[in-house]
């Protein structure tokens, strides 16, 4: 874990990837409503395969920050956020593309 052979492999993680995703979903929320409350992974089998993607990627999520905490942590985390919201807004837009609203939470 930190310190180990894992944290070697991963990429430097300056600033400009993380305002790169930033801007990513600002464009993409452009066209979408604001979100008023939770969402359902639901919709359009495009927006699933995003909701998908973002859940296996929150499972790794602990892995990923335990080798990352040896080197530039606090910015794999923080890029490693900005992931997790880029594939949520993804999948929205998705569903927004093909006609198909936000299914709110009850």
């Amino acid at each position: 874990m930190p310190g180990s052979r894992a944290a070697g492999l991963l990429p430097d993680i300056d600033r400009g990837r993380i305002t790169g995703l930033e801007r990513a979903m600002q464009r993409m929320e452009r066209s979408l409503p604001p979100l008023q409350g939770f969402v359902l992974p639901d919709g359009h089998p495009s927006a699933a395969w995003a909701h998908i993607a973002r859940t296996v990627c929150r499972r790794a999520e602990r892995c990923v920050l335990n080798v990352a905490a040896g080197s530039s942590g606090g910015r794999v985390q923080e890029y490693y956020q900005e992931g997790l919201s880029y594939l949520f807004t993804l999948a929205r837009l998705c569903n927004s593309i093909h006609g198909i609203g936000d299914v709110p939470w009850p």
